[in-house]
């Protein structure tokens, strides 16, 4: 039995309310990433994480601050609206909604009580929390790759989108390793491997958002 139009409409709009809102995020997120790099005196996009766009002392730390919790809001008002915008309230969706609700929440964090402590400093307490949020968002973006995937490999509107969620999984680990390891030795090319690893996810957020929006593989 097929729906009625009315409640066929309503999907309709939450597809779009929701896909518009993970494209925002996307595009903010980059957006916040490429304009505070410019805008601060002496950064790399290279050598620099870009959680020291936001660290204590830095020069457009309020502004960027902002614009990044509003990133993670609409990531995690996306997070919600995704098990109504696919209109399948399985387990699997349920459960990479949430895992990417965490990771938002997580970068809340991130970016407004725990900043991140200047590269060589001694780590805070602070400073370790802020490491413990950014493992669990990064624990958290796989996992939610990951049961979307798992949800969607017998879709066949969706099967695409699944083999390019577990090729984006597949990146993001490997990657991440090198981004840890890194980071860990102050590498001067850590904020490019990195970017690789964040690159990923918001690539595949913005394919996820565009597919919801769309309605199309």
């Amino acid at each position: 039995m097929s729906d009625s139009p009315a409640i066929a409409a309503s999907r309709a709009g939450g597809a779009t309310f929701a896909g518009l809102l993970g494209v925002a995020a996307a595009v903010i997120y980059v957006g916040a990433v490429i304009v505070g790099g410019w805008l601060t005196p002496g950064y790399s996009h290279v050598a620099h994480s870009i959680s020291e766009l936001t660290t204590a002392g830095a020069p457009y730390r309020d502004i960027l601050n902002l614009i990044f919790v509003t990133y993670n809001l609409l990531l995690i008002a996306f997070a919600v609206a995704i098990p109504t915008a696919i209109g399948e309230p399985r387990r699997g969706i349920v459960v990479g909604a949430v895992l990417l609700g965490l990771v938002g929440i997580a970068g809340l964090g991130m970016s407004t009580l725990f900043p991140t402590d200047r590269p060589g400093d001694p780590i805070t307490t602070i400073g370790w929390i802020h490491i413990g949020l950014a493992a669990a968002a990064s624990f958290g973006s796989m996992g939610a790759i990951l049961a979307f995937a798992l949800a969607f490999r017998r879709n066949d509107a969706w099967r695409r989108f699944a083999t390019g969620s577990f090729a984006s999984l597949a990146g993001i680990f490997v990657s991440g390793i090198w981004a840890a390891t890194t980071a860990a030795q102050l590498s001067p090319i850590m904020g490019f491997a990195e970017r690789i690893t964040i690159g990923i996810f918001i690539l595949w957020l913005f394919a996820f958002s565009l597919r919801i929006l769309f309605g199309r593989s």
